[in-house]
């Protein structure tokens, strides 16, 4: 879109954006519904030994072993909160806590962990599903003016600043745990850019 302002041309285009993404169907444990929380829940994730802000976007797998931990764990989860996937083996301090590993028997009577994966591709019963991520705005603006130097010569001079307002975006949340991080952007910083054409 083009405006006259004071003698110069401004030029702006904008997007909104919501990138979709498919959520994580590994785990084969108790299955619940997927809520989705409204913009996401604002919790702190101490999980890397440093605490962090984070949203919670959805009630993805969480470890019993961090949920409300101060340290190395996850703070500010929804009292109501039970994730929608977990793997078989979930009781902090058993065997294989925290995977899909199963006891099968062999033919000789001796027994060997493996991961559990009943088959087909796509038996999960959340194998397709879909979330919206955050939504995104950005905006895009260029000044410039005309000059008329001769009848036949005239100079162009332009400002594009790209992410004009400096916004820097939500990513989509990490798929298998629903904790969508603030520690990187979206969108790259803005950019300013300068040119000038000389037409004749």
């Amino acid at each position: 879109m083009d405006a006259l302002v004071g003698g110069y041309q401004v030029a702006f285009t904008g997007q909104v954006l919501s990138q979709a993404f498919f959520v994580s169907a590994g785990n084969w444990g108790a299955a619940n519904p997927i809520q989705v929380y409204k913009s996401g829940v604002p919790i702190n994730d101490c999980r890397s030994g440093v605490c962090r802000p984070a949203y919670l976007w959805f009630n993805g797998y969480l470890a019993p072993t961090v949920v409300g931990a101060a340290k190395n764990g996850v703070t500010g989860i929804p009292s109501n909160y039970v994730p929608y996937l977990a793997p078989i083996n979930n009781t902090p301090g058993t065997s294989n806590f925290g995977n899909n590993n199963v006891a099968v028997t062999l033919k000789d009577g001796s027994q060997v962990q493996t991961a559990y994966s009943p088959g087909p591709a796509g038996a999960n019963p959340y194998s397709q599903t879909t979330l919206m991520g955050p939504y995104n705005y950005a905006a895009d603006i260029s000044l410039y003016k005309v000059f008329s130097l001769t009848e036949r010569i005239k100079l162009r001079v332009n400002i594009d600043t790209f992410n004009a307002f400096n916004i820097q975006g939500r990513v989509n949340p990490n798929a298998t745990d629903g904790v969508e991080s603030l520690q990187t952007s979206y969108w790259t910083p803005r950019q300013v850019q300068f040119s000038a054409r000389l037409s004749f």
